[in-house]
């Protein structure tokens, strides 16, 4: 999947192999297009943000439009620029956004709101002034896994409460930002200072222990880690695509284009894979170490 360049405000869905066909294509007719660091969500449907805070839910491969709706303004940051919203899927039907500090759950096929907003700040989850949260969806239906930066813990969140689950926190390396839990609850991917990521595994009555990793550093705002299968992940950076199991130390399989890119959004089954307009030249190059495939994502123009 990619982003076309800022004026042409178009979303593709391509192949990433034979012909590398454009399956799909659809064009913005938004006042405001997207920011470059903005994230998309992706499942086997496509969360896009425009205008600030208006969400636009589509269908893959076909990119149909099912269900456009409004989130909280997100606050206004440095240079008046909006901060971007962070989303997510929880399943085929379910997403969250966040914007600022306050969270929403929202059914993504008819954008209903499936609970009330919750604010960060209400869950006294640190005791900085002004903590930069990082929301992940969980495998358990309803809660998402969320990471103050800097901080260690790794809380768990029911978005139908508003609570946090403390039974299920846990505490991972030093400089951790954001928590990524793999299908599988043994096992939790990590993103920390410095842009490196690390795979844990966490074993009930026991320390979390570091199982891959680091890997790295990751081009900021260009990368993309996803969940495959129950202990599978992908991480997307630069020039590559490295597919690793966390109950598999030892497995790697690697896809390495021609070129550098701005990874964005890959589909479940991994059809389509995320580039940018001027990546059109790129091949990708297969490195056997046995083999494997789901995704968030952020773009870039």
């Amino acid at each position: 999947m990619r982003r076309t360049t800022v004026l042409d405000r178009r979303l593709r869905v391509s192949e990433t192999e034979g012909r590398q066909r454009t399956l799909a294509e659809v064009g913005s007719e938004a006042r405001t297009p997207p920011d470059a660091r903005q994230e998309l969500a992706v499942d086997t449907l496509v969360a896009d943000v425009s205008d600030r805070n208006r969400i636009t839910v589509r269908t893959l491969p076909s990119l149909r439009r099912v269900a456009e709706f409004t989130t909280a303004e997100p606050p206004t940051v440095l240079e008046g620029k909006p901060q971007p919203l962070q989303l997510g899927f929880l399943d085929d039907d379910q997403l969250f956004t966040v914007s600022g500090t306050l969270v929403e759950y929202w059914d993504a096929r008819d954008g209903r709101a499936l609970s009330q907003p919750i604010d960060l700040k209400s869950l006294r989850l640190t005791t900085k002034d002004r903590p930069t949260y990082f929301l992940r969806s969980d495998p358990r239906p309803g809660y998402v896994a969320v990471t103050v930066d800097g901080e260690s813990e790794m809380h768990t969140i029911d978005l139908r409460t508003g609570k946090e689950n403390e039974a299920l926190g846990v505490r991972l390396g030093d400089g951790l930002i954001a928590a990524f839990p793999l299908q599988d609850p043994r096992y939790v991917a990590a993103l920390t200072t410095g842009g490196m990521v690390e795979l844990w595994s966490l074993q009930p009555g026991k320390p979390a222990k570091r199982v891959v990793g680091p890997l790295g550093p990751m081009n900021a705002d260009r990368y993309v880690v996803g969940i495959i299968g129950d202990s599978g992940f992908f991480l997307a950076n630069g020039s590559s695509v490295h597919f690793l199991k966390a109950d598999d130390p030892g497995y790697r399989q690697t896809y390495q284009f021609a070129q550098d890119r701005g990874f964005l959004a890959a589909t479940r089954d991994d059809e389509g894979h995320p580039r940018r307009a001027r990546d059109e030249a790129a091949r990708p190059r297969r490195h056997r170490t046995p083999q494997g495939r789901r995704g968030t994502a952020r773009r870039r123009d």
